[in-house]
Order: C-alpha cells, then structure tokens, then sequence
C-alpha cells in the first residue's frame, strides 16, 4: 500500500498541471520529466520480473494522444495492457474533490485543469478515456471494471485485480487487512 501511494503521489506530484498550480517554472518541469524517464528506466532494466504492475489513479490525467505516446515509450518492447475501474461520476466527483483538498490544491474554474472539478469536469469522460487508451495500446488490451460493484462485493478493488487481472489467488488476510478502502469508511 504505501509503494502504491508514493506512485500515485509520485505520478501526481509530476503532472504537468500540478507543477504548474504549484507555480513550478516550466523549466523545472522538464527536469522532473526527465527524472521520471530516468528512474522508470533504471528501474525497468534492473527488474527480473517477468510482469510489471504500474498503478497510480494520475494515469487517469492523461487524455491527449501525445501525453500517451510518452507513457508507451517507458516500456518500448513491453506488451501493456490498461485495466481501468470506472466508478460512479457522482461519488468520484465527491471523493476527488475531498483528495485535491487535503493535497492543498485548489479546485479550478479552467476547464482543462486537473482541478477542475465541476460537475461537467472531463475527468468524467469515460468514454474518451478508454477510447484514447484504446487506441493506443490497443482495444484487445484495454479491460474496464465496475469500481462500486468491486467496492460492494470485496470492500475494495484489489481481490478482483489481483485475482481477475493479474489471475493469482488472493490471500484473504492480506487483501482484507492491508486493503481496505478507507474513503468508503469515512463516508
């Protein structure tokens, strides 16, 4: 769990919006790009792995066919496949605008923002997101989920992406101690 938050703060915090609502100079910016690239890098050609699992819900920001060029190139003879967990618009807006607020940022009133968190924010354009995502790395590679149903059934959505996506059987200790959902319990 806390590899997976320093990820999705890692991904967040290198953003080209974030940098830019934190008044990070659009020199800087690049730098921290090609830090990224760096570290991704290093850490692909260290690995023995044989499957690689990158989640971070900032990948969510990424909605230009460019921006999706450039997260391929991180794994140029790699098959990647997307698997992506569609929650509910209305809880997703309520939840995302609590997470903005305790990163201290501030929702914004531009429409192509990342904090832009209005009730028509495109960060609810599912279908835009899976259709880019699609097209990219291909539709036979992009597999989309019911984030409530998984949240209702398990509590969270790690058993069914540990043993439906990844297809290994989940220890219940582990998934149901280490796992839970903790914005589902403050609500």
């Amino acid at each position: 769990k806390a590899a997976q938050d320093a990820d999705r703060r890692l991904v967040t915090q290198l953003h080209p919006d974030t940098q830019a609502a934190r008044g990070l100079p659009e020199s800087m910016r690049e730098v921290a790009k090609e830090r990224t690239r760096e570290r991704i890098a290093t850490f692909l050609d260290s690995t023995e792995a044989s499957t690689l699992v990158f989640s971070a819900e900032g990948l969510s920001y990424l909605r230009h066919p460019a921006e999706l060029d450039r997260l391929a190139a991180f794994f140029p003879d790699e098959a990647v496949r997307v698997t992506v967990y569609l929650r509910d618009k209305r809880e997703f807006l309520r939840s995302y605008r609590r997470q903005l607020a305790a990163m201290g940022i501030a929702p914004s009133d531009h429409k192509d923002s990342f904090a832009y968190a209005a009730d028509d924010s495109w960060l609810l354009d599912y279908g835009r997101f899976a259709g880019i995502f699609g097209a990219r790395f291909g539709q036979e590679n992009l597999r989309t989920f019911d984030y409530d149903a998984e949240l209702r059934l398990h509590g969270s959505i790690v058993r069914h992406f540990v043993e439906d996506v990844l297809a290994m059987k989940a220890p219940d200790a582990a998934v149901d101690s280490y796992w839970a959902n903790v914005t589902a319990a403050r609500d």
